[in-house]
């Protein structure tokens, strides 16, 4: 009884867990196309704007996020981006 009880407890808590990270992933990308959107138009960016687009990016890999437009597109294009004096 008390084994099936923890491997329901962790089913449901592996559950919450993908949903959440599934939640996650959707916010980052739509973070991450947002600066994509703003920085391919202008082709540059600061360090500031550059550490927080890889800080994005590394925060969508830590929830699971792969082989998407993140990886195929906008991270791929971003090392091309001037990068201007602060």
């Amino acid at each position: 009884m008390m084994v099936e009880l923890q491997q329901n407890n962790d089913e449901r808590f592996n559950a919450m867990s993908e949903k959440n990270d599934e939640s996650e992933r959707a916010k980052l990308k739509d973070r991450i196309a947002q600066s994509y959107r703003y920085h391919h138009e202008h082709q540059e960016w600061t360090r500031m704007d550059q550490e927080a687009f890889r800080g994005l990016i590394a925060d969508y890999e830590n929830h699971g996020g792969e082989n998407s437009f993140v990886h195929e597109i906008c991270e791929p294009e971003s090392y091309t981006w001037k990068l201007l004096n602060d």
